[in-house]
């Protein structure tokens, strides 16, 4: 059985990884290939229909997976209705979340892309992000935007601990950046907390922008968020159509 990811959120890369090793076919299209993602509404949708099409019937998959950004309502939504027109079951597979561990978030959060947008509009100087391309988000002419490293491919700890070389190489990157604020998006990897642990030990003004909310469509899929468990329901979809 052939199981085609769509995207490369955190959780995507551990799960090809099981999958070569656990000797499942898996197949990916990133959530950046040009080919579909451009454009905006029904030019979107059509396109990403038109390509998973092609690739289910190239691939012979029969199972879909929604490893998107869980910012990146957008594209998940034309997954879903691609998969409900072509009949195909589809699991969301959703990284874990900075909000789900013990680390404090208190005066730190935005609820949204929209909120950072009113907050940037009058910010100065250098400002370092993380898992995010924000340049299309922030209007101030003076503000240069500084996109931080990758540090490390781990799922984000539910505990929230990380060990002191990681955070050791999150003040590295933070320094040489020479930013005044961190702006962080909580993609679900281990580089969130690493940075938002080193700006709180640097004394850096730091904010995270809350993931939006999960809508019905998506809500009325089933979810994941951890590898095992996408294998999980991936058999259950298997069984249930037996």
């Amino acid at each position: 059985m052939t199981t085609l990811v769509v995207g490369e959120n955190a959780l995507a890369s551990d799960l090809l990884l099981a999958a070569q090793y656990g000797g499942r076919d898996f197949r990916q299209l990133a959530s950046d290939d040009r080919q579909w993602v451009s454009g905006s509404g029904a030019t979107q949708r059509d396109r990403l229909q038109a390509h998973v099409e092609e690739l289910v019937r190239e691939l012979g998959a029969s199972a879909l997976v929604d490893a998107t950004s869980p910012y990146r309502q957008d594209i998940s939504l034309a997954l879903h209705e691609t998969a409900a027109e072509i009949e195909l079951p589809l699991v969301r597979a959703v990284p874990p979340s900075v909000t789900m561990t013990r680390f404090d978030l208190d005066r730190r959060l935005v609820s949204s892309a929209d909120a950072l947008l009113a907050m940037t509009g009058g910010v100065d100087g250098k400002v370092a992000a993380t898992a995010w391309p924000l340049e299309r988000h922030c209007r101030s002419e003076a503000l240069e935007l500084i996109v931080l490293p990758g540090l490390s491919d781990a799922l984000m700890p539910e505990s929230g601990d990380l060990p002191s070389w990681l955070v050791t190489r999150a003040q590295t990157a933070l320094r040489q950046s020479a930013a005044s604020k961190l702006l962080c998006f909580d993609a679900g990897d281990v580089n969130t907390l690493a940075y938002l642990a080193a700006a709180d030990a640097m004394r850096l003004p730091a904010t995270l922008v809350r993931r939006p909310p999960v809508t019905k469509v998506q809500s009325s899929t089933p979810s994941a968020t951890s590898v095992v468990e996408v294998f999980r329901r991936l058999n259950q979809l298997a069984c249930a159509d037996r």
